[in-house]
C-alpha cells in the first residue's frame, strides 16, 4: 500500500545574462539578472495567489537556482528548511560553457540529435546525467519521507508536505523523462522557461526505498523565448 508523502514543485531558475545572450551555462555559477529577479518575484506571487506555500525547499547549489528558490518560497538560504541537494545541479557542458549555445558541433548535435550527443572535454554525458537525476529522485524521496515522519511525530498528524525543488532546464527535462519513461531523443519536446513550475506527487511504494512519482498538470508555464526548439 502506498502513502502520499508530498507534492514536489519543480522550479527552473530565473533568467541570467548567459540565458539572455544564448550562451551555454551548465554548472557555471551565474547570478540572476534584473529580469530573473523580477521573474522569481512574480512566480512567487502567482503561487501564493494559488494558495501554495512550501514546507521545505530542495535546491541546486548553483546561485541562480538557490536565489530563485529563496525568492519564490520566502525561505532564506540559512533556514534549516532550505536544503541543498547537489544532484539538482545542471548538466555539465565542460569547456563549452560560456560559449554560444549553438557555436560548437557538440552543441549542434545536442540540439538536433540528442541521442548522438558526445560531451566535450570535462562535460557530462546523457548516461551520466540520467544516472545522477535518478539518484536525485531517490534522494528526494528519502528526504521527503524523513521530513514527513518528522512532521507527524511533532504534530501528531500526517499531512503531505509541500516542497519546492529549485533546479535547471536540462536537469528537469531528464527528471521528467525518467518519470515519463521517454527516450533521450525526445528530450527537447519539453519546453521549460525561466521560473516554470512542474507539479509532481510523491508516494512511497510497497517496499522500503521505493518511490512513485506522478506528474500532475503544470503549475506555471511562461514559455522560453531563448529555446531554439520553440516554433515561432
Amino acid at each position: 500500500m502506498s502513502t502520499y508523502i508530498s507534492d514536489i514543485y519543480l522550479l527552473r531558475h530565473g533568467e541570467t545574462d548567459l540565458n539572455k545572450n544564448q550562451l551555454t551555462q551548465g554548472v557555471t555559477d551565474a547570478p540572476l539578472n534584473e529580469a530573473g529577479l523580477q521573474q522569481a518575484e512574480e512566480a512567487g506571487e502567482k503561487l501564493r495567489k494559488m494558495g501554495l506555500t512550501f514546507d521545505y525547499v530542495f535546491s541546486s547549489p548553483l546561485v541562480r537556482a538557490s536565489k530563485t528558490g529563496q525568492i519564490v518560497s520566502g525561505l532564506s538560504a540559512d533556514d534549516p528548511r532550505f536544503i541543498i541537494v547537489p544532484e539538482l545541479c545542471e548538466m555539465n557542458f565542460g569547456v563549452l560553457e560560456g560559449k554560444p549555445f549553438l557555436g560548437a558541433l557538440n552543441m549542434v548535435v545536442l540540439n538536433k540529435d540528442p541521442a548522438s550527443y558526445t560531451p566535450p572535454e570535462g562535460g557530462e554525458s546523457f548516461d551520466e546525467i540520467f544516472a545522477r537525476m535518478d539518484r536525485c529522485l531517490q534522494k528526494m524521496g528519502t528526504l521527503s519521507e524523513e521530513l514527513y515522519r518528522k512532521q507527524a511525530e511533532e504534530t501528531g498528524r500526517k499531512r503531505p508536505l509541500s516542497i519546492l525543488a529549485a533546479s535547471h532546464g536540462m536537469a528537469m527535462r531528464v527528471m521528467l523523462s525518467i518519470i515519463r519513461r521517454t527516450e533521450v531523443k525526445d528530450i527537447w519536446k519539453t519546453i521549460i522557461g525561466n521560473c516554470d513550475v512542474f507539479h509532481l506527487r510523491l508516494e512511497s511504494g510497497a517496499k522500503p526505498g521505493e518511490w512513485i512519482y506522478t506528474e500532475l498538470p503544470k503549475t506555471l508555464d511562461h514559455g522560453d523565448p531563448y529555446d531554439p526548439h520553440v516554433k515561432g
